[in-house]
């Protein structure tokens, strides 16, 4: 099941997991000095969910979100493709389609197709309107081909970060929180 947690509640459940939970109240123990445990805390539980956003199993984050607004086609065109370029907020795009493409295509890592790249210098074998590619190069840049001279980003969707205080994610995914936390 999809949650939505806030900042508090994802704190809560990383406490539990690191030990520091339920809190023992029967006495009390004053230092004035010591480790700000919940800032430590919260940039580990923050770079996790970045990590799950970014590479994660897309299972554990439940379905991608309308990103058809923070979508845009580079005005540099590159030939037979475009580059995409994506809101910061973006972390991972899912699938995109432009104007005059019959389908959506599912962005892949670029040595997954590295064959069909290889066809497109060729007009008979290059992507088509109704079999459109996009992909990711090993720098992280996307990319979609076929391009029309005035594409624009129909649909799109993807992995979007709402900040640091929400996190969206399948109750499974909590489960991949590192059993071993180490604050210290």
């Amino acid at each position: 099941m999809i949650v939505n947690l806030s900042h508090q509640q994802m704190l809560q459940t990383w406490r539990q997991c690191a030990g520091l939970e339920p809190l023992v109240s029967a006495c009390t123990v004053e230092r004035f000095d010591g480790v700000d445990v919940d800032s430590r805390l919260s940039a580990m539980m923050r770079q996790w969910y970045l990590g799950l956003l970014d590479s994660g199993d897309p299972s554990l984050l439940g379905p991608a979100a309308d990103a058809s607004d923070l979508v845009t086609i580079d005005s540099d065109r590159c030939g037979c493709c475009v580059r995409l370029i994506c809101d910061a907020s973006v972390r991972r795009l899912q699938s995109v389609r432009l104007s005059g493409w019959q389908r959506s295509a599912t962005v892949v890592d670029q040595s997954e197709i590295s064959r069909r790249l290889a066809l497109q210098s060729n007009p008979y074998s290059r992507a088509g309107n109704a079999d459109p590619i996009a992909w990711r190069d090993s720098s992280g840049c996307l990319f979609a081909a076929p391009v029309a001279p005035d594409a624009a980003v129909v649909q799109a969707t993807a992995y979007i970060d709402s900040g640091p205080e929400g996190y969206r994610l399948d109750e499974r995914a909590l489960a991949a929180i590192p059993e071993s936390i180490s604050i210290f």
